[in-house]
């Protein structure tokens, strides 16, 4: 049993298991604590991005230009520094322990610290994360065809068929989602997005993006973004703010909108349109897109029996 700065770690040899399940037992998969987080936010090394984030003007389409929203986001660079940082002392315990070549890394990451726009909200961004696969050399040849860089349309659901083949494992016809690591295998053209309850907060909400175009339904456009709910209760900081600029009729335009009804429907061009503030369906010359899209996304609602749960 391994201990890095109170995390606990348990590697097992390769050799006293079987070699395709150790492939996959052994390899790095990264969750970090909120309290482990913490800690490391306290030290006055990574105070100078707050400082930095406070004194240089920053702009959100989305938030208030305000001191406390800065330090929100500041804080949010801070959690990408200390998640890199601990990266980096996991990958040197691999390599102390001499397992760093026969050991194969998945590093991926959460949404995030919890401000709006981002966790829980099908727009890019709250639907698009980093991943980063290491495979040693070693085990490269049972992938003959892998790519040195996937830029196609990755998804969550390809994990599964996507660790089968790195095991050498044939996948089994019930696992959805497609493996990215065949060259001259098929791509996934379309990504799904989904939208539901959280805490005390029922909704329900679709998305289906092609690369370029990200179409979203909304099935209760009548409840709000942020509601009157336990999960945005006082304490979570950008809620905090938000609330608190609402009461005083400060809010710039993107930020009300959270607080209002939804559409129906959103379409938006990510290519020409990255921060998603140009709903097109609001405009006309875009049906045809929009209704491909729909399609797509009702037909797969069927193919996995989507109840709305």
């Amino acid at each position: 049993m391994q201990k890095v700065d109170g995390m606990k770690m348990d590697w097992k040899p390769i050799g006293e298991i079987d070699q395709r399940i150790a492939l996959s037992s052994v390899s790095l998969i990264l969750a970090l604590p909120t309290k482990v987080m913490q800690i490391h936010i306290e030290k006055p090394k990574l105070k100078a991005w707050w400082y930095f984030m406070i004194l240089h003007k920053w702009r959100s389409p989305y938030f208030p230009d305000t001191e406390e929203f800065r330090k929100i986001m500041a804080h949010q660079y801070d959690l990408i520094t200390v998640f890199d940082q601990e990266v980096g002392k996991l990958l040197d315990q691999l390599k102390k322990d001499g397992l760093e070549k026969n050991t194969i890394v998945f590093i991926f990451s959460y949404h995030g610290y919890g401000v709006p726009r981002y966790k829980r909200w099908l727009h890019n961004t709250g639907l698009q994360v980093p991943f980063v696969l290491h495979i040693p050399d070693e085990y490269k040849n049972q992938l003959p065809e892998l790519p040195n860089k996937v830029d196609n349309l990755v998804s969550f659901v390809d994990s599964a068929p996507m660790v089968l083949d790195v095991v050498g494992i044939e996948r089994p016809a019930r696992i959805e989602g497609k493996s990215f690591l065949n060259s001259s295998g098929a791509k996934r053209k379309y990504v799904y997005g989904y939208r539901d309850r959280a805490d005390d907060m029922y909704d329900m909400s679709r998305s289906v993006y092609d690369g370029r175009y990200l179409y979203i339904r909304h099935f209760m456009p009548h409840r709000p973004y942020i509601d009157k709910a336990l999960i945005f209760n006082k304490g979570k900081r950008s809620f905090d703010e938000l609330f608190r600029l609402r009461a005083l009729d400060k809010l710039p335009t993107e930020a009300e909108k959270m607080f209002t009804a939804k559409p129906i429907e959103e379409l938006y061009d990510l290519g020409a349109d990255p921060t998603e503030l140009n709903n097109l369906l609001q405009e006309s010359g875009h049906e045809a897109i929009a209704d491909d899209l729909r399609k797509k996304m009702n037909k797969h609602m069927l193919q996995t029996h989507d109840t709305g749960c």
